[in-house]
Parts: structure tokens; C-alpha cells; sequence
């Protein structure tokens, strides 16, 4: 075959060739090599290729063409070309397909990370409706077992606590629902009064507190931008586990307050409570780890969810504790997530 017509056939051909020396020097350029390089013939021709090439290998390069950086294919073979041993190089423009390729791996990860998400949501429902329930069942068992005896005025107080842990309930359902959303830019972050966060957490664990006879101490909190439905489970989470692992026999105490800091919202919780030792520090925190030593009833996601909360909202979360010394909670949020 003649150099002309080679040289007629190479330019028709959609992918980008190039015919370089032992040296990388080019030899010769076809139109569509001409367009991916953005540069004519005239000037590519006798200039170095730029890449070391592997003849019978199929290489991925980046070019940047013009400003814009491009993702090429490149696959060398050796061939005589005007009596001296050369390399043709076909260069295919695969930027578009490793582009959908990332986003659909970008997607499957979110996908996987959603699947995820829904399965400890699942669990969390369980958690965080169980106290109002409790006190749905437990005040209903009292009005009627007291019905014939009880007072009108008793009579409404009960119901009064009836309705308010039913309200309790729709809200929490409500909220997890929005908490099962799929992204952090699908979150509504509003201004939430840790205040009144912790008033109504304390307000669910009414029963658990009566029962555990535990005092807990709740200083001035501040205000923040956050998701209201995940701050309720972060405190909720926390101060029913310091009840939840109180020693035997002696009274919950546990303290919620902020910490000096001036780049972050500091919170800190403590308890009394039968601690456990600082080895295990961060891995309370994995999905599903218990301590052997000190096993309740219990999901074992919830440190999990709260880490998860802290760093949805740009945050750190670390305990301190020792056996027999109580925990020591505390947790960074951005002041405006």
C-alpha cells in the first residue's frame, strides 16, 4: 500500500493517530488527532509525544487541550513507517464514559450508603418511640385499673399524660421520617434551642428517670443551626445510656453543659455511672459493638447514629472513661452546619 493512500485511510478514521520514532518524535498526525490535541499537523510534526508508551498496551493518559483536561485511551503498536522502525499510537477521547463511570460509582456508594442509613433508621424508630409508648401503656394501665377510685382531677392528669407522649409520638415518627432522607443537603437545618432539645428528651424519659431515681442537672445551652429530629436523638441517646449503665443501687447523676470553645458548639455529659475501660474508647462508637462486661438491651447502633449526627453537623464525638469513675461525653458542633 502506498504512503498516500495510508496516509487517506488514517484520516478518515474516527480515533486520533499518531506515528512516532524510537525517540517519541512524531512523525506524522491524522485529522482526528489534529482535533483531540487541538493543534494542527504543521505543528505537532517533529515534536516530542510527551509519554512513554508501551507498544501492545492499552494506556490511560490524561491532555489537557486548550485548558480543558481530557481522559485518553492510548494503544501503541510497532510498525515500519518510511524505512525506520516507529510506534502508530490510536488515541480515543474516553472522558465522557470515565466521567458517567465515576458518577454512577458515586452513585452506587450513595446508594449503598443509603441502604445502610435505612436499616439503622429502622432500628432507630424502635428506640426512640419506645419511651413514649411506655408511657402511653403504663398511664392507660393506671386509669383503668384505677377508674372506679381515681378522681376527676387524677383522671385528667393521666389523660393529659396519655395525649402528650401520643403527641410525642407523631412528632418523633414525623421527624425520623425527615431523618431518613438520603443526603446531607436534603436535611433542613433550622435554629434549634439545645434547651428546649433536652426538655423534651427529658420530657420522653420521664419514666426512665422515675425509675432509675436519677437527678439530672441541665445547664444553659446555646442555640445552633441543626436538624431538631437529630439533636433529639443525640441527647436522647446519651443521657438514657448514662441511666441505662448506672451503677447498682445508687442514683443516676448526670450533667449537661457547654464548653468554652470559640470555634465549635462544645457539649459535654457526664455521668456516674458503671464506666468502662478507656481501651474501648472508640470502639463504642462501631455499629453493633458491645461491651461483654457491661451487655443491655439494646440496638447497638445508637453511639453509632449519635457519631453520625455529630459529623453531619461538621462535629467530633469522644468519650473518657474508667471502670467504676462514670463516662464523660463530649461533642463539637458547627456553629452554623
Amino acid at each position: 500500500m502506498n504512503h498516500h493512500l495510508s496516509d487517506l485511510i488514517l484520516d478518515y478514521l474516527l480515533d486520533g493517530v499518531l506515528i512516532v520514532n524510537k525517540e517519541g518524535q512524531i512523525l506524522y498526525v491524522n485529522n482526528a488527532a489534529e482535533k483531540l490535541l487541538g493543534q494542527p499537523a504543521e505543528k505537532l510534526t517533529g515534536q516530542s509525544f510527551g509519554f512513554p508508551v508501551a507498544p501492545n498496551e492499552v494506556q490511560q493518559i490524561e491532555l489537557v487541550r486548550n485548558g480543558e483536561l481530557l481522559i485518553v485511551q492510548l494503544l501503541a503498536s510497532a510498525i515500519p513507517w518510511k524505512g525506520q522502525d516507529a510506534c502508530v499510537l490510536s488515541i480515543r477521547d474516553i472522558t465522557a464514559l470515565v466521567k458517567a463511570s465515576q458518577e454512577l460509582e458515586l452513585q452506587k456508594q450513595k446508594l449503598e450508603s443509603t441502604n445502610d442509613d435505612l436499616e439503622q433508621y429502622a432500628s432507630l424508630a424502635s428506640h426512640d418511640l419506645k419511651e413514649p409508648l411506655r408511657k402511653i401503656t403504663l398511664y392507660s394501665e393506671m386509669l383503668l385499673h384505677k377508674l372506679d377510685t381515681t378522681s376527676k382531677e387524677n383522671t385528667q392528669d393521666l389523660l393529659n399524660k396519655i395525649h402528650d407522649a401520643a403527641v410525642r409520638m407523631r412528632m418523633l415518627m414525623n421527624g425520623i421520617a425527615e431523618f431518613a432522607k438520603t443526603s446531607k443537603e436534603s436535611f433542613e437545618f433550622t435554629a434549634v434551642d439545645l434547651n428546649e432539645v433536652v426538655k423534651d428528651v427529658l420530657c420522653d424519659l420521664e419514666i426512665m428517670i422515675a425509675e432509675t431515681r436519677a437527678i439530672i442537672r441541665v445547664e444553659e445551652l446555646p442555640t445552633i443551626r441543626a436538624v431538631r429530629i437529630q439533636m433529639h436523638q443525640l441527647f436522647l441517646n446519651i443521657i438514657s445510656n448514662a441511666m441505662k449503665y448506672a451503677k447498682q443501687g445508687e442514683a443516676p447523676r448526670i450533667t449537661v453543659k457547654q464548653l468554652e470553645s470559640n470555634e465549635s458548639v462544645e457539649i459535654c455529659i457526664t455521668d456516674n455511672g458503671i464506666g468502662f475501660d478507656s481501651a474501648y474508647a472508640e470502639k463504642v462508637f462501631l455499629p453493633f459493638h458491645r461491651l461483654k462486661e457491661v451487655a443491655k438491651e439494646g440496638s447497638g447502633i445508637g453511639l453509632t447514629i449519635c457519631k453520625k449526627i455529630v459529623e453531619t453537623h461538621g462535629g467530633k464525638i469522644a468519650v473518657s472513661s474508667e471502670p467504676g469513675q462514670g463516662s464523660r461525653f463530649t461533642f463539637s458542633l458547627a456553629k452554623s452546619a
